[in-house]
């Protein structure tokens, strides 16, 4: 797809995924030695006692900033995060979802070199062509996978509260939404740090002593703010299709039969022709032919030479109902989207500079926007056939 300002639809689709590594929680028989008026492990007992909240705010990294915004719902454990992630200039949100003991991050389509994440230093973005969820250990058993845990305020607060050598000494009061609050900064050793991925940290209280507002930066320099609030709505997480979650053991997906053509037709000036094969796993996979070459955004398969998506399925959530299948990259001299779509959908695509363009739609469910590399599309609309 060629460059284009943001917002552009690079930024808007780059879907992102995260993988954790696992590393050792940090537990100590002894307690925090904490200023006598703030002591952790009671300010995360007071956040699980509101039963379910709501977090909201920034997370900010090289200049570039994303919104954190999330649900926690503490008895069961339930977890509805967006995470931000920079790509370059670009930031976009990022889904980590868990249902008790099961983790889910959406991978990330990485295109870019300097990606990084707003996120647990040990969260590497993937690269394109990935399954868009992977699942993860729980985040607080044993050796395990970290994701979200800055975002979870009961959670980091329990860890720290776990280790002699952090203190949480008081810094005064400062006024938040024209309240007074109480303020504590924890001081974080080096090696604590890198067990809980969390280097410094300042929490905001009421005069009840429950964490109002809080204040994460990472080991990668990484700093997050988000308020805290008890929240009475009711809370869903679904569980992403089978199909599209990813087994770390098994193979990605390739091309299993022939390519078809699926669309002939002119880009600009190029004739381009959209082929496409079945892929295992009830995948699909994807090709262009034209001349000069289209070059995917996506990173394709070393077999078939193809870009592979998960199958587009109706009874999920409507964020789940999309694939990206086709995406030219800036350096296609045209320009070439096609993405596949719950048949009897219809779409549009808005190009940089304002004007609008209703693009078709195939009766399998594949939107294809095509045109010349300026006006470059900055943004396709879908509209679901229920509307």
């Amino acid at each position: 797809m060629a460059e284009m300002p943001a917002p552009s639809l690079r930024a808007v689709r780059a879907l992102a995924v995260l993988i954790a590594v696992g590393i050792a929680a940090c537990t100590s028989s002894s307690s925090p030695r904490a200023d006598s008026r703030f002591d952790p492990k009671a300010a995360a007992r007071r956040i699980r006692e509101l039963g379910s909240i709501r977090i909201e705010g920034r997370g900010t990294f090289e200049g570039s900033s994303g919104t954190i915004a999330g649900q926690i719902q503490y008895r069961p454990y339930e977890v509805l995060l967006t995470l931000p992630v920079v790509a370059g200039s670009e930031v976009t949100g990022v889904q980590y979802r868990r249902i008790g003991a099961t983790a889910w991050v959406r991978r990330a389509v990485v295109t870019e070199p300097g990606v990084g994440t707003l996120g647990f230093p040990l969260l590497v973005l993937r690269g394109a062509g990935m399954a868009p969820f992977l699942t993860l250990p729980a985040p607080d058993r044993g050796l395990q996978a970290h994701v979200g845990m800055p975002y979870d305020p009961a959670l980091i607060l329990e860890r720290l509260s776990k280790n002699d050598r952090v203190r949480f000494r008081s810094a005064g009061s400062s006024s938040l939404a024209g309240e007074t609050r109480a303020r504590y900064v924890a001081h974080i050793p080096a090696s604590v740090a890198v067990l809980v991925g969390v280097r410094e940290l300042t929490v905001w209280v009421d005069d009840g002593g429950v964490p109002v507002q809080v204040e994460a930066n990472t080991l990668a320099s990484v700093k997050s703010t988000y308020t805290i609030t008890a929240s009475k709505r009711a809370f869903e997480v679904a569980t992403p299709p089978e199909e599209q979650i990813e087994r770390t053991s098994q193979p990605l997906p390739d091309a299993v039969g022939d390519f078809a053509p699926v669309f002939n037709g002119r880009a600009g000036t190029t004739a381009v022709t959209i082929l496409e094969a079945p892929g295992d796993r009830n995948w699909s996979c994807w090709k262009v032919v034209s001349n000069p070459a289209y070059q995917p955004t996506a990173v394709t398969r070393p077999g078939s030479g193809a870009v592979c998506i998960p199958p587009v399925l109706e009874n999920v959530r409507d964020d789940d109902k999309f694939g990206l299948a086709i995406d030219a990259n800036g350096t296609t001299p045209f320009e070439l989207i096609g993405i596949a779509v719950p048949p009897g959908s219809t779409a549009e695509a808005t190009r940089v500079g304002g004007t609008t363009v209703s693009i078709p739609v195939t009766p399998d469910g594949l939107a294809i926007y095509t045109g010349s590399a300026e006006p470059a599309a900055g943004l396709v609309t879908v509209t679901l056939p229920t509307g």
